[in-house]
């Protein structure tokens, strides 16, 4: 079996990825996604969590900074003043 070589990923998903590791650049997922491609993060929001966890979390500039570029957007609330969930769709010229 040999690995083939893809153009791009259709979707990818994080889980809580973002905040333990500040992150990956959006740019570069963006990237890496196909024409129309879905990111979908789940992460806590510093907002939510308490003094001592906040490391964790994402603040609201993170989120804006991370949000931005995309051709479509939008977020759910997984948990009651719980994690977040963005999904965020690159363009076709991306």
């Amino acid at each position: 079996m040999s690995r083939s070589a893809l153009a791009g990923w259709d979707d990818t998903a994080s889980r809580r990825a973002w905040a333990s590791a500040r992150w990956t650049p959006p740019e570069r997922v963006r990237r890496l996604l196909t024409p129309g491609g879905v990111w979908m993060v789940t992460t806590p929001l510093t907002g939510r969590l308490p003094e001592e966890r906040h490391r964790i979390g994402l603040t609201p500039e993170e989120v804006a900074v991370a949000t931005e570029g995309w051709a479509e957007g939008a977020w759910y609330d997984l948990e009651p003043n719980g994690v977040r969930c963005f999904v965020l769709r690159a363009g076709s010229g991306h």
